[in-house]
């Protein structure tokens, strides 16, 4: 009989102990004892644990996207029934009903768009859609985060291409925040990426009519950064390294041809080098320094 009591009491002991069981929803927010906690990750923070006192536990959850997904262990956004929070902020204005997450730090209800925890004044919820790069657009602005962008461009045509490039049907710019910088040396209608940064040379390609802009991400993106190739087989256009390219029919070093350089054959010697060959020369710094023969005859 002692037994059975002890069972008893142990049972009721554990049971009421789980009743203050953390429920962790991601690795921002959790639920303890019908309380609502945001963890703020930033190891700067002293105190990264903040009760959010207005959120009523039981209706508390993350906010799905646009498609109805959850990406739950990135998201620092959440609603109750009455309230939608950024981080452990309420969001002033946002109607939790019909709140909807989308990219880039942008998020929307039904009549109101918002980055971050800021309203964005002006901004037709109904046509707003994000471009990238922190970049949206409405019907009637272009935007960069919390401000419309400056200078003046097309709305309707106009797109982000990369983080370094946009573009409308009139011009080419580069993007500079809100003020975006007018890049005159391409034409807008055939300017484009020709592929994403390469992880071995870390080196962006660009292709307008019978040209290929080249920039090494680790510079500031002004004009002077830009190694601009004119006449270049775009088609066939590749980066060896960071200073050799090449195409069906040339070899260029830091963007100039080398003369009489075989681009069929043209090979680096050692990785990342500026050292080459093609059957017939040796090559350094994107000049010829020996026949082949000669190299092995001195051998």
């Amino acid at each position: 009989m002692k037994n059975i009591f002890y069972i008893l009491l142990c049972f009721l002991f554990f049971a009421c102990e789980n009743k203050t069981e953390t429920r962790v929803l991601n690795k921002y927010y959790s639920i303890h004892d019908d309380k609502v906690f945001f963890k703020d990750i930033n190891p700067l923070s002293e105190n990264n644990v903040f009760e959010i006192k207005e959120a009523a536990a039981k209706h508390f959850k993350l906010i799905k996207d646009s498609a109805g997904n959850i990406a739950a262990s990135e998201m620092n956004m959440a609603s109750d029934n009455l309230n939608v929070y950024y981080k452990n902020l309420i969001l002033k204005g946002a109607k939790p009903a019909d709140f909807v997450l989308l990219k880039n730090g942008f998020s929307k209800d039904k009549n109101n768009v918002f980055f971050k925890e800021k309203s964005l004044s002006g901004a037709d919820a109904k046509t707003f859609k994000v471009l990238s790069n922190y970049y949206a657009k409405d019907k009637n602005s272009v935007w960069f985060g919390y401000e419309k962008v400056k200078t003046e461009v097309e709305i309707n045509s106009f797109q982000v291409i990369d983080g370094y490039f946009s573009k409308d049907n009139k011009n080419v710019y580069l993007n500079k925040g809100v003020q975006l910088e007018i890049f005159d040396k391409v034409n807008s209608e055939t300017f484009g990426k020709a592929y994403e940064i390469r992880e071995a040379t870390e080196m962006s390609v660009y292709f307008d009519t019978k040209k290929v802009l080249i920039l090494d991400p680790n510079k500031k993106h002004d004009d002077k950064d830009f190694i601009t190739i004119f006449g270049a087989d775009t088609g066939s256009f590749q980066i060896i390294t960071k200073k050799y390219y090449k195409d069906a029919k040339k070899v260029y070093y830091k963007g100039i041809p080398i003369p009489g350089a075989s681009a069929d054959s043209f090979k680096i010697l050692v990785s990342d080098s500026t050292d080459a060959y093609d059957g017939l020369y040796y090559y350094f710094k994107g000049k010829k320094v020996a026949k082949a023969n000669s190299v092995k005859n001195d051998k």
